[in-house]
């Protein structure tokens, strides 16, 4: 079964237990600033983004498991899972339509309603399942359901809003003071170490890690007389072999898989210090820390995109939080309080 069948289905769902309630899904559950939210919309939204989110909820707070009547019942002071995913689904709402009425408003989106929406949904699907049939590429899925559709198309109108609001209100000059402002914070690299190791590998046997203890003490004995590094790794280390290793930040990922405890131990090295003898599950260790680099950092070229993105997200998030506060939202009661998931 394809997902948009099953989108499909989902919505005749939706459609005939909400035509039981006495409510259908262009009937608006509220409005934000003279905008509609229509009741198909609210409870698709409140179903994909906040059923799980209430269950945990209530089953954290009051210890109680989604049963029958569960939806209804009051918990503790007064508190009710509808209530709850309701007021919930209702702050989305109205922050994503103060969204959308932006988009609206700098031709970003032509039609906010979700009629428009659902309509869009099909033409979408229609044009990908038309080029499938035509052997031609389709970029992300070949039918989209109703919420992934929303999540697409909200996320890329957002990235177009913010471009065509922000994208150059900021000169080259206050990026750079912004990246000097947070380049400890944001934009630090990890220490550069490069060091050499003396390894001494033993098998599973008590004995042969006996046999490979007293080697390595040995050679830390020698290291500490003052013996060359590379001679003393001659005589001891695996294959008379002196292991060279950097840590960095292009080794970091696998550096915190494989060699998490000795970049700690290294990090605390200067530069010609030998280390403590390392244990781990196969192999004893000696290293030896060649060179360090601290207090490096990402180039403001290299960091310049994320600069200006943070940029416009703080401004943009700012100019969001300041047009829900003052929202105009009004609530249709005999919609609204017949929405349930």
């Amino acid at each position: 079964m394809s997902l948009a069948f099953f989108g499909i289905l989902i919505l005749i769902f939706m459609y005939i237990l909400m035509t039981k309630q006495g409510v259908t899904e262009h009937d608006p559950a509220l409005t934000v600033n003279n905008e509609p939210i229509a009741a198909g919309e609210f409870r698709a939204r409140l179903s994909y983004n906040h059923v799980a989110k209430t269950y945990s909820y209530f089953k954290d707070k009051y210890g109680v498991d989604p049963g029958k009547d569960f939806w209804t019942t009051t918990y503790g002071s007064g508190e009710s899972p509808i209530s709850y995913a309701r007021e919930a689904t209702l702050n989305d709402e109205v922050r994503t339509k103060v969204q959308q009425i932006l988009m609206k408003q700098n031709g970003i989106l032509t039609d906010i309603s979700y009629e428009g929406f659902l309509k869009s949904l099909a033409d979408e699907n229609h044009r990908r399942q038309e080029a499938v049939k035509k052997g031609q590429i389709v970029y992300g899925p070949t039918q989209y359901g109703e919420n992934e559709f929303f999540d697409y198309q909200f996320s890329n109108s957002v990235f177009k809003l913010k471009e065509k609001l922000y994208a150059g209100s900021i000169s080259e000059d206050d990026l750079k003071r912004l990246y000097e402002k947070d380049r400890e914070e944001k934009y630090q690299l990890p220490d550069y170490i490069k060091i050499q190791k003396i390894v001494i590998p033993f098998g599973s046997t008590e004995r042969e890690k006996q046999k490979a203890e007293q080697s390595i003490t040995l050679a830390k004995t020698s290291l500490n007389s003052g013996s060359d590094f590379e001679s003393v790794a001659k005589l001891y280390s695996d294959n008379g072999k002196v292991y060279d290793q950097i840590f960095d930040e292009t080794t970091a990922k696998r550096d915190g898989i494989l060699s998490s405890e000795l970049i700690t131990i290294a990090a605390t090295l200067e530069i010609a210090q030998v280390s403590k003898v390392i244990e781990t599950r196969s192999e004893f260790i000696l290293m030896k820390c060649l060179d360090k680099k601290q207090a490096r950092y990402q180039s403001f070229e290299a960091v310049r995109t994320k600069v200006q993105s943070d940029y416009m997200d703080k401004k943009y998030n700012a100019l969001i939080d300041k047009l829900v506060g003052e929202a105009n939202i009004q609530k249709n009661a005999s919609v609204y309080n017949r929405l349930f998931p």
